[in-house]
């Protein structure tokens, strides 16, 4: 990726206003009102800004834009409207003419983000899937629209917590008549060690489901936990969590972790960081608790282990090992290639749309020059009326800052050799 220095869309903005010579940034010199801002700093007589645009951009106004309908040089008081927040001293401001409003700059800015070549794509990598042997197809992430390479964990330091193959121990809370919760081992759906631990969730209250003891583990070196997971419904962010203990049967525990969204009836590999490492000296039982959401459901957990991320390393998957499919936005391994992996984490290496800058605060993950230049082109061409009615030769301007960025795109890294588009 080429290197420059990241900019926010207020940073952006003001170049481009040094380009469309407005005036520079401000602040106000005294407190106003909810329909003014003072700043005794202004020079030009009466009326001088009306019709132009205010962007404050701190204070209790930070990124509301107004429209002047009056101005006084002997205070130096803007009149504006709707009305805002009260306005106080050293609130900062950009004033704008009226020919260039702020929200349609934003446009611009964004429209030189869309406009751009393949060169404009930003890299991006995808660590959701994990193969399995008997597994071909894998799901290329939303974000993702070019996949250049297809990488495998080949190996990393990491520790077994439970594989999660034999029935858990149901909690004591959930021993009702009929049982709320029924917990076995199913041998017939599962992504490792020949079976999986499968809860059968009828009713169930917000408490413990199931748990396992397990011999104890010093957990303090590694900072994600890693597991399969399977719900019988769409599962929601936060629903259930996986608890990790310091005692027997989840007592003192150390670790609650939520079970990130799953899609119905599909095996997910879920990777989620550690909250507080530290404290997991003496992990002695892993369990399941339902916190909210459907209660009546089936669940699946598969080979729950603790990874070292830093420590991974990755081989490369030959190209011809594998094929996009446009249509359905999926990865497809050959059989060569599903025998290479086995059973390891996939990353997919690519690129993604860049963002486009919907905040003051947002930061561009192009090139801001090539932004700015692009943006100043198209704010020019708008005011362009031809050789005899373009005294400020808006055009012949606009035709510049164009070529600056056309110039500023061609430093744009190209995309990698064998690079496979998806959208």
């Amino acid at each position: 990726m080429a290197a420059f220095q990241s900019r926010t869309r207020e940073q952006i903005r003001r170049s481009i206003a040094a380009n469309l010579d407005q005036s520079p940034a401000s602040s106000a010199t005294g407190t106003g009102s909810s329909t003014t801002i003072v700043d005794a700093s202004t020079i030009g007589g009466d009326d001088e800004y009306n019709g132009g645009w205010i962007v404050f951009t701190s204070g209790a106004n930070d990124g509301v834009i107004r429209r002047v309908t009056d101005y006084a040089s002997s205070t130096g008081t803007f009149t504006f409207k709707p009305a805002a927040g009260s306005t106080s001293s050293d609130d900062s401001y950009e004033y704008w003419r009226s020919e260039y409003p702020p929200e349609r700059i934003h446009e611009f800015i964004n429209q030189a983000i869309i406009q751009r070549t393949p060169r404009g794509l930003v890299s991006d990598e995808d660590e959701s899937n994990h193969a399995h042997v008997l597994d071909s197809r894998y799901d290329i992430q939303t974000a993702m629209v070019a996949v250049s390479a297809l990488d495998y964990r080949s190996s990393f330091a990491g520790k077994k917590v439970d594989e999660a193959s034999t029935a858990w121990t149901v909690s004591l809370l959930q021993e009702d008549s009929p049982p709320a919760v029924t917990i076995v081992a199913d041998s017939e759906d599962n992504k490792a060690f020949g079976s999986s631990t499968r809860m059968y969730l009828s009713g169930v209250s917000a408490a413990t489901v199931g748990y396992k003891d397990i011999s104890s583990l010093d957990l303090r070196r590694y900072d994600t936990l890693e597991f399969w997971f399977k719900s019988s419904v769409t599962h929601t962010a936060g629903d259930l969590t996986i608890v990790l203990g310091e005692g027997s049967t989840l007592a003192t525990p150390r670790e609650t972790i939520d079970i990130p969204a799953a899609t119905a009836r599909t095996w997910t590999y879920m990777r989620v960081s550690l909250a507080n490492p530290e404290l997991l000296s003496a992990i002695v039982s892993v369990g399941l608790k339902f916190v909210t959401g459907t209660s009546t459901r089936y669940i699946w957990i598969n080979d729950i282990k603790v990874v070292d991320s830093e420590s991974a390393t990755y081989a490369r998957m030959w190209g011809g090992n594998y094929r996009v499919d446009r249509e359905s936005r999926k990865i497809f391994l050959t059989e060569a290639a599903r025998r290479e992996i086995g059973y390891k984490l996939i990353r997919l290496v690519g690129y993604k749309l860049p963002a486009l800058l919907s905040s003051d605060s947002t930061t561009a993950e192009l090139d801001p020059d090539l932004i700015a230049a692009r943006a100043t082109s198209r704010a020019l061409f708008t005011l362009a009326r031809g050789r005899t009615t373009d005294p400020d030769d808006n055009d012949r301007r606009a035709a510049f800052f164009e070529a600056i960025a056309a110039q500023a795109e061609r430093s744009l890294p190209a995309i990698r050799p064998g690079t496979k588009m998806v959208d």
